[in-house]
């Protein structure tokens, strides 16, 4: 499959590989021109990748042809690597989003802001294409969706997402909560404070709200911790049924979501335009297969633990939740706990 991509690539054609969560089958799909597609109203049939900003069109990979194997694997073991020890970590870095991360409160306490997940990104220069590098990433996350996603007039992106943004199988319905972060430590379970409590019930209750408003018979499954490679997180699984709405009315409902955004969600939205100072480009946006098999529906996955590579460096992303409760300080350990899992796969190569 890695040599099929690497023909793709060296004649300049979209593809993407993928592997979904708990599973073997690594699936590739390739495009046979150029063409950039848009995925506009999700009634098409390929592989969908949306960016964070609502108001600019997803791009749509045509299925031209589909491929399915075992996922390669990596036999040195993993070395770890800390992103403080990095050419990349910079003390002005740290604090510009300090200082960010204390204009959000300010926002919150006046009652403008309930909550608002801010990120910013850090470059990693390598020489190596994602294709050396997926094999690790895909060992590092075997509980998540894995992707290497192409396209020549656009850029190569790569990542382990794990939050579901919507999978809909006939008029079956199933999304997710997922926030709160805290590291993982061997042995050990995490202890969830009341600010990562609220912010996971934050996104749940405007789930559970928007779903209301596109789906039929909700309910909503108890709040469990689950882990992504380095770090725990919060989880509620939602499951509905669409009736008679469409994907796209589904879709359009729960995108962005305030894992990724914040709330009020319109107010958290131009707070990170006006104040982020950096486009996330497709980082927290969605992407996912889009009416492939017998039955038209999807498996989405929100854009989490990626990084983009271009001219000899890879951009890595990652944000947090911010909230009444929150401590400038913690907010960036934890954005450097991420990082921290993605700068393993740029130092695990084969």
């Amino acid at each position: 499959m890695l040599s099929r991509a690497k023909e793709q690539l060296d004649a300049a054609r979209p593809f993407v590989l993928y592997r979904k969560p708990d599973t073997a089958a690594l699936f590739g799909i390739f495009q046979a021109d150029d063409s950039v597609h848009s995925g506009s109203d999700l009634s098409q049939s390929g592989f969908i990748f949306a960016p964070f900003d609502g108001s600019k069109l997803p791009v749509l990979l045509r299925p031209d042809q589909i491929f399915y194997s075992d996922a390669p694997a990596v036999s040195e073991r993993l070395k770890a690597v800390k992103v403080s020890g990095q050419k990349t970590f910079t003390e002005g870095k740290k604090m510009r989003h300090i200082n960010l991360v204390a204009v959000a409160l300010k926002a919150i306490h006046q009652g403008v802001l309930r909550k608002v997940v801010l990120s910013c990104s850090i470059e990693v220069p390598s020489k190596q294409h994602p294709l050396a590098k997926f094999p690790a990433l895909l060992d590092m996350y075997p509980e998540a969706f894995c992707y290497l996603w192409y396209h020549p007039h656009i850029g190569t992106w790569m990542g382990a997402t794990p939050e579901l943004l919507l999978e809909k199988q006939g008029d079956k319905l199933m999304t997710m909560a997922l926030a709160g972060t805290q590291p993982f430590r061997t042995g050990s379970l995490p202890e969830w404070t009341d600010k990562e409590k609220e912010e996971q019930n934050m996104v749940t209750s405007y789930l559970k709200d928007r779903l209301h408003s596109v789906s039929e018979e909700l309910k909503v499954d108890e709040t469990v911790s689950v882990r992504a490679a380095g770090v725990w997180h919060l989880r509620n699984i939602l499951r509905a049924k669409a009736g008679l709405y469409q994907l796209q009315t589904i879709v359009s409902a729960l995108h962005p979501t305030p894992a990724v955004c914040g709330l009020p969600v319109g107010v958290a939205t131009d707070f990170i335009k006006n104040n982020e100072s950096y486009d996330r480009q497709f980082y927290t946006g969605y992407l996912g297969e889009l009416n492939l098999g017998d039955q038209s529906g999807c498996s989405l996955f929100v854009n989490l633990r990626c990084m983009q590579y271009d001219n000899h460096r890879y951009l890595l992303y990652a944000g947090g939740g911010i909230t009444a409760g929150s401590s400038p300080e913690n907010e960036w350990l934890e954005i450097m706990e991420k990082w921290n899992t993605m700068m393993l796969v740029l130092h695990n190569s084969e």
